[in-house]
């Protein structure tokens, strides 16, 4: 991994995991089961379902590069890693609306057969997931 690629990604985990601790301390909770808990008993108002949707896509991000760091170690894997994740600098500088995770994990599923999309696809549990707004999707003018 080269130095430059490896700092850029340090300085965005430091950013995430910021983001996260602020969303947490907010709420005064450690961690986003706690979270979760807190507003399945109604000890937390559905207002900060917003903060909630937005700590569940940091948390998927970090998670993300963590993996990545992790995964890069191995021979092979380096390369096309480093290679999504500088293209999706790129593409991040040039539209900042952009989340640099969201455009990592689009490049990743380039290489994937439909088979193995849709199978990635399928293996979260719909009851967990979390519909965040993604940047370019449809919202309606309600």
């Amino acid at each position: 991994m080269t130095e430059g690629l490896k700092i850029f990604l340090q300085n965005r985990l430091k950013r995430l995991e910021a983001d996260c601790c602020e969303i947490l301390k907010k709420y005064g909770v450690k961690n986003i089961f706690e979270m979760d808990d807190k507003i399945k008993n109604g000890n937390l108002s559905e207002d900060c379902l917003e903060d909630f949707q937005s700590l569940d896509g940091l948390e998927h991000d970090r998670n993300q590069i963590q993996k990545d760091f992790s995964n890069m170690q191995e021979v092979g894997y380096q390369h096309k890693a480093e290679t999504y994740w500088l293209k999706a600098a790129q593409i991040v500088s040039q539209n900042n609306e952009l989340d640099i995770g969201d455009v990592y994990q689009s490049l990743h599923c380039l290489d994937l057969s439909p088979m193995e999309r849709l199978t990635r696809g399928l293996m979260h549990d719909p009851k967990e997931a979390i519909n965040r707004p993604r940047v370019g999707a449809y919202q309606s003018p309600d």
